[in-house]
């Protein structure tokens, strides 16, 4: 087998590591990505699911804090607590704070943003018909972000004649 000439990241992966960009996970993982030589592919169901995912955690971030200030009031006299605000403007400030975080990640790679020009639809609806990977029975049989990701992935390794490293904590990426 040849060695892989991209890599792709699944969000399952980040959900790992929390969205901690710091993670030792992820950390080494970028100059190993550099030594080999590996473009990082974005298809764009991933890269949404992503961002939501930030958005989501900065949202129970800051109602974590709530909860604490309500269980706990002497908090509020303590200097360095933040001090309750706006929700939705607090939200804003802590979606962009992770959100660079995640741009900072990206800009340590030769990045390739994939959206769906090139997925045989027909595919994804016979994976859909069969209940084949990624989609499944219960929760799972609503898989299409992840479908397309794979199909914008297939594309991708057939149109440049490569292999690509994908790295999930989904089960279903290793059925595909």
């Amino acid at each position: 087998m040849s060695a892989p000439s991209a890599a792709f990241l699944d969000t399952s992966v980040f959900d790992g590591q929390q969205y901690n960009f710091a993670s030792t996970a992820l950390k080494t993982f970028i100059p190993a990505a550099k030594k080999a030589g590996l473009k990082l592919l974005l298809p764009d169901p991933t890269e949404r699911e992503i961002r939501r995912h930030i958005h989501t955690r900065a949202r129970e971030a800051l109602e974590a804090l709530d909860t604490a200030r309500r269980r706990a009031p002497f908090l509020q006299k303590w200097s360095s607590f933040p001090k309750a605000a706006r929700p939705s403007a607090d939200n804003w400030e802590v979606t962009v704070v992770a959100t660079d975080e995640w741009n900072a990640f990206l800009r340590e790679f030769d990045v390739v943003k994939l959206g769906y020009e090139a997925i045989a639809l027909k595919t994804v609806m016979d994976w859909y018909d069969r209940i084949a990977a990624p989609f499944g029975q219960g929760k799972k049989r609503k898989e299409f972000p992840d479908a397309f990701a794979v199909a914008i992935l297939q594309a991708y390794a057939e149109k440049h004649g490569c292999f690509i490293a994908v790295v999930s904590e989904d089960p279903d990426f290793k059925l595909v």
